[in-house]
This record gives structure tokens, C-alpha cells and sequence, in this order.
């Protein structure tokens, strides 16, 4: 009882009121509720318990810029949101495994993913040994994009999940968009601190499909 009350606790100060939602989870949520906080129902809804998070945008960068700051997970304790430490154990060309923690109080995971990758195509990342998702799985499309040179990508970010535990999967629900938003932000970010500014004509972050 004490472990749920703490993770009520974490997750309203988590929540923060926002004007556009970028995350599209499988359960639909009431809007009615107190301003700043989640309503019961929203904390603990019925039906599916995969969440599912998807977003187009074009980058200023060129796809090899794209590729290379996605494929380098030994980076992602520095930039990604609430991933603690990452190691890739081994790689090839085309595939590979990495150790990654991710968590935030009182939660901390420790698994392995396994990597599909396309230079400068595709990265793929499958939780494989989670003792706390049921599935985990994000993938990142890159191409050129159609109306800009080679120095513009047009990236396709995908991720979802499943909580063994059907309390965890429907908390995660009281947070999940403002980790969502973050996701692509965070390697905007690091795209910009390693290549330097977006060659984008407006500000990064205005374009999206």
C-alpha cells in the first residue's frame, strides 16, 4: 500500500498540464477531472495495457547525422530521458545487443535490447529479458525527406510497451505523454550539441506530419 501511494506522489508531480498531446494511447482517457491531476478512472482504466507512442517529423540533419546518434545507445545515459546507464555489449553491420537501465523513484529496470539496424535506414530496439515490461519496442525510420537536399531527414519515431503488472500499465498512463514528448527532443538536442544548429529554415521542433 505504501509502494502505491508513493507512486501516486511521483506521478502527480510528474504531470504537468499541456496545450497538445503528441502520444496516442490505446485506451482513450476522460477529460473530466481536477485541473493539474489525474481522475481515479484515468489512473485505473480497463481494456488493452499497451501504450503506443508515434510521431513524423523533419530534422535538419542529414539521415547518416540521424543514424549515427540513434545507433550509439552507449550514449543515451547522457541525453535520453530517465535512462540511467546503457552499454552495447555487441554489434555488428546489421544487428547487436545492448544492457540498458532505465527508471525514475521508485522504479529502476535493468535489461537487454535487441538491435536491428540499417544504416541509414533503420534502428530497432526489442526489450529481450525485462522482468518489468511484457514487451518493449521502439523503432526509428529515417529517410531523406522528400522536399528538402540530402541535408534534411524525415524520421518516423515509434514506441511501445506493456507492463507485466496491470497497476504499473495503468499508473504509466498518468505520465506517459510528458515522457513521450521528450523522447524525440532529447536527440534533437544531441543532433544539435554533436553537429551543431538544425539547417532547418524554421525553428527545430515546428515541422511535423
Amino acid at each position: 500500500m505504501a509502494a502505491r501511494v508513493a507512486w501516486s506522489r511521483c506521478a502527480c508531480h510528474l504531470l504537468r498540464p499541456s496545450s497538445t498531446s503528441v502520444a496516442r494511447v490505446v485506451q482513450s482517457r476522460p477529460a473530466m477531472g481536477f485541473p493539474g491531476f489525474p481522475s481515479l478512472p484515468s489512473l485505473f482504466p480497463s481494456g488493452e495495457k499497451v501504450i503506443h507512442f508515434s510521431e513524423k517529423k523533419i530534422l535538419g540533419y542529414t539521415p547518416d547525422q540521424v543514424y549515427t546518434v540513434v545507433a550509439n545507445v552507449d550514449n543515451y545515459c547522457h541525453f535520453v530521458p530517465w535512462c540511467r546507464a546503457s552499454k552495447i555489449l555487441t554489434q555488428t553491420e546489421e544487428d547487436g545487443r545492448a544492457e540498458l537501465v532505465i527508471g525514475f523513484p521508485p522504479v529502476s529496470e535493468r535489461y537487454t535490447s535487441q538491435l536491428t539496424m540499417k544504416r541509414p535506414k533503420l534502428v530497432k530496439a526489442v526489450s529481450a529479458d525485462s522482468r518489468l515490461f511484457k514487451s518493449l519496442e521502439s523503432t526509428w525510420h529515417i529517410s531523406a525527406a522528400k522536399d528538402g537536399a540530402q541535408t534534411h531527414s524525415l524520421i518516423h519515431f515509434e514506441i511501445s510497451f506493456e507492463f507485466l503488472s496491470s497497476f504499473h500499465s495503468n499508473l504509466s498512463r498518468v505520465f506517459f505523454d510528458e515522457v513521450a514528448k521528450q523522447m524525440v527532443s532529447a536527440f534533437e538536442k544531441r543532433l544539435a550539441r554533436v553537429y551543431g544548429p538544425s539547417l532547418l529554415s524554421v525553428a527545430p521542433g515546428a515541422r511535423k506530419f
